[in-house]
């Protein structure tokens, strides 16, 4: 085997039947037009206004209640993007790129003008990771997938 360049393949890295990488592909594109969505739509004033219309006395919550199912959307779809492809990421890691996601967007709307001081960023943030988290807590799989 080894004079072929043949060896045996960890249970960690597969091969990816050409199938599965078409598969895989529809995964990351789906979550990359969510992803874009939800940046479009966090820095989107209108889209907040009508959403959690400041006349309610808990449009804040309500709004970090939104964040989170949004992120938890994104994880679920990064998951499922990275099952499609046999790659197994600890729930850490998926929190981590999901937090990044959510700090990206702080990122953005500060630039756009956002009046929201450093401790509400900090705070939208852990709704990010807190999405990451659900995500990874959840018992979702793709079938056929081990």
């Amino acid at each position: 085997r080894r004079a072929l360049g043949l060896r045996k393949h960890s249970p960690r890295h597969r091969p990816t039947a050409p199938l599965q990488l078409v598969k895989s592909y529809w995964w990351w594109i789906a979550g990359a037009f969510v992803c874009i969505g939800i940046f479009a739509l966090a820095l989107n004033d209108t889209i907040y206004l009508v959403t959690s219309p400041p006349s309610l006395g808990w449009h804040v919550p309500l709004r970090k209640f939104y964040s989170v199912l949004a992120f938890a959307l994104v994880g679920i779809i990064g998951r499922l993007g990275s099952q499609a492809l046999s790659i197994r990421n600890s729930p850490l890691t998926q929190v981590f790129v999901v937090a990044i996601f959510s700090g990206l967007i702080e990122i953005a709307q500060r630039i756009d003008g956002s009046p929201e001081d450093f401790d509400s960023n900090l705070f939208d943030i852990a709704c990010g990771a807190l999405g990451g988290v659900i995500a990874s807590a959840l018992p979702i799989r793709l079938p056929g997938i081990r």
